[in-house]
């Protein structure tokens, strides 16, 4: 069951603010993070040569000046803290918080094993181990979530700190809101017979909680994907998700007042025919912008956005050098022409882009690499 939390009466504002969910949403991602879990404990074995397991799961609803839950270290506990940054659908911070007293035996005996025991270099091989053990179990964890739920995350490198418990807590805190609950995934993890490895934890990002817990509500993703030269609809809280935009332009219209907004992947920028327009209007910059403003049926001010079109070194100079300017070119020709403000762009560059459009809120995610940004439409 989820962690409880210390009285209200200690932060207001935590008990005051808004919850979306619901026991039987809760139960049913507590489960499949059990699963995830298990999965994680397995592969941990495997690297660690030992029994590793997990006991307890549970979901922490938290804002950002949430207190330290019960039932962890104390606040004041120094513990081995090793997080990495997730980006992706399920986008947020995740962490594994060691017990540096009970870890210590089971770094030792590894060391012993592998004849390194007197070793100078012995601190530096047991932070090696520790983030090479998160390292494995969070892409197992995330393996499994995108599995089931059709969600693509990547993890950044594992970073180690030794830090007390309680500014851990914070670092975990600093991608919620101050207003409206998001979650915290967390399960402890325990070797051998009884030792306590530590805990993990997953702080998910506001837009990130939204789609776990429509995956939750409706047993399906929230995220819908936008293929190379198709054409979507959706309204709040779906995401339109087209990825590794090369030459090719996302074209995005959306409408605040029905939080719904509408994607094409656009592959090139003049139509040959009037069968392929019929066929696949998304395919092509000159019948995107009419047909997505066609099927939103706007009931307020329409806002648009492009992203793409970059020159690909492995494309030939030809095709890297025109299709993506031209693309962008007929997209902003065409969104004059309807009379909708175009509410920003990012055009060229020599690297791919995923672009995603938050129904929810009409910001616009645009991740290229390691790197991650936030567009507003509204």
């Amino acid at each position: 069951m989820a962690q409880k939390w210390r009285s209200s009466l200690n932060n207001p504002q935590a008990a005051d603010a808004q919850s979306l969910w619901g026991i039987k949403e809760k139960q049913k991602v507590e489960e499949r993070l059990a699963h995830a879990s298990l999965g994680g404990c397995l592969s941990l074995s495997d690297m660690l040569k030992t029994s590793v397991r997990t006991m307890r799961h549970g979901i922490i609803e938290a804002v950002s000046s949430s207190p330290l839950p019960l039932g962890f270290f104390p606040s004041h506990e120094l513990i081995y803290n090793v997080s990495q940054f997730i980006q992706g659908d399920l986008n947020g911070i995740a962490t594994f918080a060691y017990s540096q007293t009970q870890t210590k035996p089971l770094l030792d005996s590894i060391l012993a094993a592998n004849g390194l025991a007197g070793n100078l270099n012995n601190d530096a091989m047991k932070k090696s181990i520790l983030e090479e053990a998160t390292n494995i179990f969070v892409n197992a964890l995330l393996k499994d979530f995108g599995a089931l739920f059709r969600m693509e995350s990547y993890s950044s490198v594992p970073v180690l700190e030794v830090l007390e418990w309680g500014k851990s807590w914070e670092k975990l805190l600093r991608i919620q809101s101050f207003d409206k609950k998001g979650v915290i995934l967390h399960s402890d993890i325990s070797w051998g017979l009884s030792q306590k490895l530590g805990y993990f934890l997953f702080s998910l990002s506001r837009d990130a909680s939204e789609n776990l817990r429509f995956w939750a509500q409706e047993g399906k993703s929230a995220m819908v994907p936008v293929s190379i030269g198709s054409l979507e609809i959706a309204t709040a809280p779906t995401v339109l998700k087209a990825s590794d935009l090369g030459s090719c332009v996302a074209a995005i219209i959306y409408d605040p007042v029905q939080k719904k907004g509408g994607m094409a992947h656009v592959m090139l920028a003049q139509n040959p025919s009037k069968d392929a327009v019929i066929l696949r209007p998304g395919k092509y910059a000159d019948t995107a912008i009419p047909a997505l403003v066609n099927q939103i049926r706007a009931k307020g001010k329409l806002s648009a956005f492009i992203a793409g079109g970059a020159s690909m070194p492995m494309a030939s100079s030809l095709i890297s050098g025109t299709i993506g300017p031209s693309n962008a070119e007929v997209l902003r020709s065409e969104i004059k022409k309807a009379g909708i403000f175009l509410a920003g762009e990012e055009i060229g560059g020599t690297q791919a882009r995923t672009v995603e459009l938050l129904t929810a809120t009409g910001e616009i995610r645009i991740t290229q690499g390691s790197i991650q940004r936030i567009k507003k439409l509204v």
